[in-house]
């Protein structure tokens, strides 16, 4: 239904700021919704009821007056014009006085409530285009097999990948100690979506749950728009705001992937996070299901060999040193032999080559999935901890400097 109070109030209230003359809007079923005269509202008004069957303007003149008219159907002069958009009533128009007189009056009433009526529906419209895009989008995300190629046509001119975009997402929620509050947090989000109304585009957000949303930021963004004034109405409403960056998206494709790993984030955290940040990305692998049985079986084969700690020692270092030979050989006080010697053992052990960057970075990887660290912005290779710790190792080890094997 087009016609709500809102609207009706408001057609009401702008038509007799120009016109002077009491106006009323009345449903299809012929009650009055709002009127100038309040007393009037949620009468029946026969005549609006026949124009509105009718879809034509029904006009009421001063000598159609008579007591019995007046008594038995509250007739009263004025100039009732049904409002259609598409063919169709949406409702009734009635302007009190003296047809002869308010004839020109009563048609900026009309023209003023056929632009509301029409603004109306033209935001129903969009609003359903959006529910629709919202719904399409969030199935592909749950599930990437459902985006075939006509839904990748239909999504891609949504959104504008001329240049890339990071997404945010956006959870309202409770304060801990409150629980699950899905309801307020819900009327939460949507009075951040009114208040950003008019400084964002349509397809710079989506609604992916009630209390779930994701805006699209360009790249260079240092930080997510309008965070200032999220977090104060979530404060007012006694709300926290939790928000995870995905990476850059160019296309649907990358846009979809970004959002999915932007969700396990935040899915994972008790804290706004950065998800695109090194230390992000590694904890988010260490502790995935897919990742975690593989770390841990590398490192069992490495736990077995008695020099498993200057194994982790020497890849942390190699990192550190970006991957050059002589000066993790020097950094570690080993002759380059040792260092080559290093390599193959854990090359027997684990199958892994350092000197393969994807073999490496698996290394590294299991050497050091600690999340409690990683979380607590340790760097991320942990490079100069363990740089500092080898250095120890060696001085105690090692006396004067010599290399120790």
């Amino acid at each position: 239904m087009i016609l709500t109070a809102e609207l009706a109030d408001a057609i009401v209230e702008r038509a007799m700021n120009i016109i002077h003359h009491n106006v009323n809007v009345i449903s299809n079923d012929g009650i009055i919704v709002a009127s100038g005269d309040k007393s009037r509202i949620g009468q029946l008004h026969e005549i609006g009821l026949e124009a509105a069957r009718e879809k034509r303007t029904i006009s009421i003149y001063d000598e159609d007056m008579t007591p019995q008219t007046r008594r038995i159907a509250h007739y009263a002069p004025g100039i009732n014009t049904p409002i259609l958009v598409n063919g169709q009533v949406i409702f009734v128009v009635g302007v009190s006085g003296n047809p002869h007189e308010i004839s020109r009056y009563a048609a900026l009433a009309v023209l003023t409530a056929e632009l509301l009526a029409k603004q109306a529906v033209k935001n129903r419209e969009i609003n359903w285009s959006m529910r629709f895009d919202d719904m399409l989008l969030l199935n592909c995300l749950n599930n990437l097999d459902a985006l075939d190629a006509s839904t990748m046509k239909y999504l891609s001119a949504v959104y504008d990948f001329s240049e890339p975009h990071v997404p945010y997402l956006v959870r309202v929620a409770a304060a801990v100690s409150a629980g699950d509050d899905l309801l307020n947090s819900g009327r939460c989000l949507q009075e951040i979506l009114r208040n950003l109304a008019l400084s964002l585009d349509v397809g710079q957000v989506n609604l992916l749950a009630p209390h779930l949303m994701f805006l699209l930021a360009h790249r260079n963004s240092k930080e997510l728009p309008f965070l200032h004034e999220m977090n104060e109405i979530c404060r007012r409403n006694g709300m926290e705001l939790r928000v995870a960056r995905g990476f850059a998206a160019d296309s649907l494709i990358s846009l979809i992937k970004s959002l999915r790993f932007a969700r396990y984030c935040l899915n994972n955290q008790q804290c706004s996070l950065d998800c695109v940040k090194s230390s992000t990305v590694l904890h988010t692998v260490m502790n995935s299901p897919q990742y975690s049985d593989l770390l841990e079986h590398i490192r069992e084969q490495l736990n077995g060999n008695k020099l498993k700690d200057e194994l982790q020692q020497t890849i942390n270092i190699y990192l550190q040193q970006n991957l050059e030979l002589l000066r993790t050989a020097d950094a570690l006080k080993i002759h380059r032999n040792t260092l080559k010697n290093r390599f193959k053992i854990i090359r027997d052990l684990t199958g892994l080559d350092p000197d393969r960057v994807e073999d490496l970075m698996l290394l590294h990887l299991a050497f050091h999935q600690s999340s409690a660290a990683l979380l607590n912005g340790t760097a991320v290779l942990h490079a100069e901890g363990a740089a500092d710790h080898g250095s120890q190792l060696i001085s105690r080890d090692s006396g004067s400097g010599s290399y120790k094997s």
